[in-house]
């Protein structure tokens, strides 16, 4: 299978995917996502992928031209998306890109939640909880 982009033809094959990401962290606006690489490879990049429970039916690409307007910055097996709304459901999936060939997508992360009500919580903002702390 080949995928046309800007910079030419990408080829899918030879590359497993990663396993599927994890909660790390969340504020009132972004999720911080974590994954395991199944590539030995050196030099590898990832491409993250981002579904909003309103859009369920749509995958976008995590940057400002999606349809789910956001910025991501990936660090090694760490990405922080950003601008996202609050008190909302996302899911992600990512790619592992190396030397023009891609693999397939990883299995799609659990519901995760913006405002701190994220992933096995429970139901109180961790926004709350801090003004309950401080005052």
């Amino acid at each position: 299978m080949s995928i046309s982009t800007p910079s030419g033809p990408m080829r899918t094959k030879n590359l497993d995917p990663p396993q599927k990401p994890t909660f790390k962290r969340a504020t009132a606006n972004s999720i911080t996502i974590e994954w395991k690489s199944t590539s030995l490879l050196f030099n590898v990049t990832y491409a993250i992928q981002i579904k909003h429970d309103d859009y369920s039916w749509v995958w976008a690409k995590c940057d400002t031209e999606s349809l789910v307007s956001n910025l991501c910055t990936v660090r090694g097996t760490t990405a922080r998306v950003t601008d996202l709304q609050h008190n909302t459901k996302y899911y992600f999936r990512v790619c592992i890109i190396s030397k023009g060939v891609k693999s397939d997508f990883s299995r799609p992360s659990e519901a995760l939640r913006t405002a701190g009500d994220v992933g096995y919580t429970d139901s109180a903002s961790c926004c709350i909880l801090s003004f309950l702390l401080l005052h």
